[in-house]
């Protein structure tokens, strides 16, 4: 058990951290590029601006983090538990975030394109101006989720709950897999644009 542990700047790309616990850590600006920290205990730590390029995190407790500018592109947060996480502006492009737990977190900004987040937990999320375009969040639950000014061009929407989503300025111009009965509950506005075959 390491809380508390000062780890800012350090290099420790490629390392086995698997089953670590580093509650309320402090990892600002670190390189844990290709790390394992499958099945860790990051609880409450501090990654800001922390590189996690192709880190393993399947697993991973990540609760109440925050991971605001820091790059996770292409890594395995597999059924990773986020929820309350602060992701402000974080690069998640082509991560794997299948099942993961994201309740409430904060993604405002980030760059989730090319993401899989099939059947992740996204309840109350924070997406606004988020980037998902082409990204997988069929099955996904979005419910009460904040996706204003969100980008879905080309986003698989599949058996996704939208219900009490907050879409207004979002572009769902060529999601895949919406239905009108998934929209039937969600806030729309004029600039929210929608596939053509379901344009209100």
């Amino acid at each position: 058990m390491l809380g508390g542990a000062d780890l800012n700047w350090a290099d420790l790309s490629g390392a086995d951290l698997s089953g670590a616990q580093v509650v309320d850590g402090n990892f600002m600006a670190a390189n844990l590029s290709g790390c394992n920290l499958s099945e860790a205990n990051l609880t409450g730590s501090k990654l800001l601006g922390t590189n996690l390029t192709r880190a393993n995190l399947t697993k991973a407790i990540l609760s109440k983090t925050d991971l605001s500018n820091a790059t996770l592109a292409k890594a395995d947060l597999t059924d990773a538990d986020l929820s309350e996480a602060t992701l402000n502006a974080t690069v998640l492009v082509e991560a794997r975030l299948v099942s993961a737990n994201l309740r409430g977190v904060d993604l405002s900004a980030a760059d989730v394109r090319h993401a899989i987040l099939s059947k992740a937990n996204l309840v109350g999320a924070n997406l606004g101006s988020c980037a998902l375009a082409s990204s997988d969040l069929s099955g996904a639950t979005l419910r009460g989720a904040i996706l204003q000014q969100a980008d879905l061009a080309g986003a698989n929407l599949c058996g996704a709950n939208l219900d009490e989503a907050n879409l207004t300025g979002a572009n769902l111009a060529a999601v895949v897999g919406l239905t009108r009965e998934q929209i039937q509950h969600v806030t729309t506005d004029a600039s929210t644009k929608l596939p053509a075959y379901l344009d209100f």
